[in-house]
């Protein structure tokens, strides 16, 4: 039965390290023999990884790499052994993205199948390995460069509320992107808050005048961060913070 193990370096990695290029312009896509019954499994420094997010894009009759603006046609969750089995899949093309987030850590890698209606027997078998460290500015070493940025908005709550949206590329509200929030300079391990997108994408919360850093986690997108103020001298209006998928450049 044959495993691959398959490691790729998601955008966010690209820009960590420095390099401008995009990886879908520096990695060219192959995909992998398999047949209508696949078993992933995922793995940290050879550790299973329970409750991994498993996507799978169905692609059609070729490889494609731009997933902008798409939902998965399947998701599953990895079980205690690290393990997502799908079954009677279509032939075709997939791409299959697992997320796992740990507290505050989050990584992610990618896979590219075809699929045939030809290969018999037993489920093929994938093994998909998080990297360590590839974990986006959660700590306070992280935090302290996000704080470094300008404050990107100054904000008066409306009826002792603060209040922002989340959208996508194309204006699209995210639903059940997750923000965590710091005071600024602050060194608790744990946020001041946390809270999840409404269906439309907005966010609420109640905070003292001062000024903080926010983080927004989103499966299949970049994280983001931003700094706002809050104060009796700032605006009403929403703070309207854009995500960008892990596929675009």
């Amino acid at each position: 039965m044959k495993k691959l193990l398959a490691t790729l370096l998601i955008s966010l990695v690209c820009a960590a390290s420095g390099f401008a290029e995009c990886y879908a312009e520096l990695w060219k896509p192959h995909a992998e023999p398999a047949s209508r019954n696949i078993r992933i499994t995922t793995t940290l420094l050879g550790k299973p990884i329970e409750n991994a997010r498993v996507d799978l894009y169905f692609t059609g009759a070729a490889i494609e790499a731009d997933l902008s603006g798409r939902k998965p046609d399947l998701t599953l969750h990895t079980d205690k052994d690290g393990i997502a089995v799908a079954s009677a899949l279509h032939a075709g093309h997939y791409v299959v993205v697992t997320t796992w987030t740990d507290k505050f850590k989050r990584a992610a890698t990618s896979l590219y199948l075809e699929v045939s209606k030809s290969r018999k027997g037993e489920p093929t078998a994938f093994i998909m390995e998080f990297w360590p460290g590839i974990y986006p500015m959660t700590n306070a070493r992280d935090r302290a460069a996000a704080e470094a940025s300008p404050v990107k908005f100054h904000v008066k709550p409306v009826q002792g509320l603060v209040r922002g949206g989340f959208a996508d590329a194309t204006g699209g509200g995210m639903s059940g992107a997750e923000i965590k929030i710091w005071r600024k300079g602050s060194t608790a391990t744990t946020p001041l808050m946390e809270t999840e997108a409404d269906q439309q994408g907005r966010f609420t919360a109640t905070l003292p005048n001062g000024t903080y850093v926010g983080f927004v986690f989103m499966d299949g997108y970049r994280t983001k961060s931003f700094v706002f103020e809050v104060t009796d001298d700032g605006d009403t209006a929403d703070m309207q913070i854009g995500l960008i998928d892990v596929w675009s450049c």
